[in-house]
């Protein structure tokens, strides 16, 4: 029976491993919107949305940077998967809770671009990670034997002179 398996044969693992493609890992919390009442001005109040954490439940998801200074506790339990800029594995964490997660910021770079995904077993994420490894973040560091090239030319916008097209004075909308 694997790590992630639970006893009964054929039912899933309450926990799966998390890998994270980001150099400082994530905290992850859960919120709840609420009905919340803000004062407007000229007296009165509107309704408005607000997330509320939900409890103190969070979960820190392992980032792939480690200093080089770090002392051998900060480094045990850090498993990273294709390299030094790869992926670093969370194991154990709560099944339900990081599906919920996943509904609630579904849309963040992080998640649609696949830098942060769960696998039921181990072996699994460890598989999905190398195969995604080539992924970019945008936080890898700079090579200094290859810097980024920066475009030379300098575009200076000429500015609008009154009775042009497009000008505009403090306030005043486009002139036609």
């Amino acid at each position: 029976m694997s790590n992630n398996q639970s006893p009964e044969k054929g039912k899933a693992s309450p926990t799966v491993t998390v890998a994270c493609k980001l150099p400082h890992g994530l905290v992850l919390r859960l919120y709840d919107m609420e009905d919340n009442d803000e004062p407007i001005m000229g007296g009165g109040f509107k309704t408005v949305k607000r997330a509320v954490q939900r409890g103190d439940e969070q979960v820190v998801l392992n980032g792939y940077l480690v200093p080089d200074s770090a002392d051998e506790d900060a480094r045990e339990g850090r498993e990273r998967v294709g390299g030094r800029l790869g992926y670093a594995l969370t194991h154990g964490v709560d099944r339900e809770f990081f599906e919920e997660w996943m509904k609630q910021n579904a849309s963040i770079p992080a998640v649609k671009n696949h830098l942060i995904f769960a696998a039921a077993r181990a072996a699994d994420a460890k598989d999905a990670a190398k195969e995604k490894r080539g992924l970019r973040n945008g936080f890898e560091p700079i090579d200094p034997d290859k810097p980024p090239q920066v475009s030379r030319t300098l575009k200076v916008q000429r500015s609008k002179r009154p009775g042009e097209r497009g000008y505009r004075e403090d306030g005043d909308e486009a002139a036609a």
